[in-house]
């Protein structure tokens, strides 16, 4: 089997394993079976997160592996297994097999500038920034299917559904007639939209441009594989310099002599054995040895204070947007188990796994609420889905454990806000109208009702217990006034702990006592006619959410009717 066809075999078949491990991220989470497995392989990664969390992440240890075969093997993860170089190489296929610019066999390319970029990454860790977002192909890939290719596939998944669904009907599969997929939306996918698309294009103007010119761990990878004992070897009877393997090497690997290959930039790949027409061209093993070229550059003082200067100034501008932006309108909410800001900024790569696995779709991208530093980290949008009582599966799945994998028993009990009910918006408040929907949806019992008499008259009306409210959202998602919901979740009182549980005695006796409570409404007290509502019943108006049959009175202003 020749090189080149076993590589793309290899790539695809580990772009399907990535693909499948990315589908199985799902609830309920097979906990069997590592999901995050891929995204724990690249050694830049863990590097960065532990020096810019100033901690040891054990399961990112696995990277280890990787970093222990490229020293032996070479840069074969590049060529051979990385996703976003699949996904590169794919793309490059279909858009620009025939449309790339020529380049000048003769000009010397920049590699060095993906070596500031790893130094600017890594000085800016020192800092506690972590950068590896915009770079690292172990969380672009896994973003962009997040974000951008699986809610088009769901929605083709459903158009297909709505299609044949009249033959589920027909031929009596009535389990089958109420299926769909859920829905999912994502808010910033902008951003990842055009990171990506700079990516793809750029092969237009050279073949792999991120790879060769961008890519930190490429270039941390590249540092390492020096060592390889695989290499490129050329017999120099038989090579008429005709540079032919020059032209076909993606990475430009070959230098103005095509017997002399950089092996730092060699990926493996075998297109140079394609293209040499005298078949004097082999990659084999060698021996190990190491290759000293370009180490004036990469090693000289002024490389060095640029790549330096470079990542601490980025630090300092990232560190200093989220000083100017930290949570200004208290709703930034993040998921059950998040470590405090400084660690979880450090230690998130903005992956996406733990908005792919929400069981809701209530995690959702940031943007700029928490500055420059927050982007595509993960936030509670209770109005978009609250946090199930029954689902800790983010935790699960997050590489850098910036979310801690919880037991269900102890994330019940995690603080992540407080609701806070709008006045002027709750019609219990503004209507004197009967609603108890924030109530019932509440797994903790933090609604409590109270006769108050408003500029509306008296009428009970809805409190939240601050203590007892953990900030889920699910009472923001279910409130069925349109538009901006009346009840929202605010940062206030969260709790970020490092380590320890969060269930502690004053907790479980508040829920304890709260669980044992008979609680029942007198519908005197709010304007019925003496019925006793018990909880989990309700007298609210028609049509909405299906808690009373349908009546001709009309609904409040305001209501949503699903």
């Amino acid at each position: 089997m020749k090189l080149k066809t076993f590589r793309r075999i290899s790539q695809a078949v580990a772009f399907l394993v990535f693909a499948g491990l990315f589908f199985l991220t799902i609830f309920p989470y097979p906990e069997k079976i590592p999901v995050d497995i891929f995204l724990r392989l690249d050694p830049l990664v863990a590097l960065v997160s532990m020096v810019a969390s100033r901690d040891i992440i054990i399961t990112m240890l696995w990277s280890g592996l990787l970093l222990v075969l490229t020293l032996v093997v070479g840069r074969f993860f590049c060529g051979y297994i990385c996703p976003l170089g699949t996904l590169i190489d794919f793309f490059d296929r279909i858009l620009f097999k025939k449309n790339h610019r020529r380049e000048d066999p003769q000009a010397k390319p920049n590699r060095n500038i993906k070596y500031f970029i790893l130094g600017g990454v890594v000085a800016a860790s020192l800092a506690g920034a972590n950068l590896l977002h915009f770079f690292s192909p172990m969380a672009i890939a896994p973003r962009v299917m997040t974000l951008l290719v699986y809610p088009p596939l769901v929605w083709l998944g459903n158009t297909g559904i709505d299609l044949v669904r009249p033959f589920f009907s027909w031929a009596g599969f009535d389990n089958l007639v109420q299926l769909s997929l859920k829905r999912l939306y994502f808010d910033a996918a902008a951003g990842t939209f055009l990171l990506f698309a700079f990516i793809i294009i750029a092969n237009h103007w050279r073949r792999r441009f991120w790879c060769r010119y961008v890519c930190p761990t490429g270039a941390f990878l590249s540092l390492v594989s020096r060592f390889g004992i695989f290499k490129r070897k050329v017999q120099g009877a038989s090579c008429d310099e005709c540079r032919a393997c020059a032209m076909k090497c993606d990475m430009r690997a070959i230098d103005a002599d095509p017997r002399h290959t950089v092996l730092s930039e060699c990926t493996l790949c075998g297109d140079c054995i394609e293209g040499c027409k005298q078949h004097g061209t082999t990659i084999g093993i060698t021996g190990l040895g190491f290759s000293n070229e370009n180490s004036t550059l990469l090693t000289s003082r002024r490389s060095f204070f640029y790549s330096l200067f470079g990542g601490l100034a980025s630090a300092s501008l990232i560190k200093g947007s989220v000083s100017a932006s930290r949570n200004i309108n208290g709703q930034l909410i993040r998921p059950p188990g998040s470590l405090p800001e400084a660690d979880f900024l450090a230690r998130c790569i903005r992956c996406g796994e733990c908005m792919k696995v929400c069981k809701t779709n209530g995690l959702q991208p940031s943007l700029w609420e928490q500055g420059l530093d927050g982007l595509w980290t993960p936030r509670l949008s209770g109005r978009m889905g609250g946090c199930e009582d029954m689902c800790n599966m983010c935790g699960h799945v997050c590489p850098t454990q910036a979310i801690r994998a919880l037991p269900l028993n102890e994330k019940k009990f995690v603080k992540m806000g407080t609701a806070v009910i709008d006045k002027e918006r709750c019609i219990a408040w503004e209507q004197n109208k009967l609603c108890l929907i924030c109530d019932e949806i509440c797994p903790t019992d933090a609604i409590e009702f109270r006769v108050v008499d408003y500029y509306t008259g008296p009428f009970k009306r809805p409190f939240v217990d601050e203590d007892r409210c953990i900030g889920c959202g699910l009472c923001e998602n279910r409130c069925p006034v349109a538009g901006r919901s009346a009840i929202e979740v605010y940062s206030i009182g969260e709790e970020r702990q490092k380590a320890g549980s969060y269930i502690t005695e004053r907790k479980k006796a508040a829920r304890a006592i709260r669980e044992g409570e008979e609680r029942s409404y007198n519908a005197d007290d709010l304007g019925g006619g003496g019925e006793t509502l018990e909880k989990g019943k309700s007298a609210a108006p028609a049509g909405v959410n299906g808690l009373q049959e349908q009546t001709n009175e009309p609904l409040p202003g305001g209501f949503i009717v699903e």
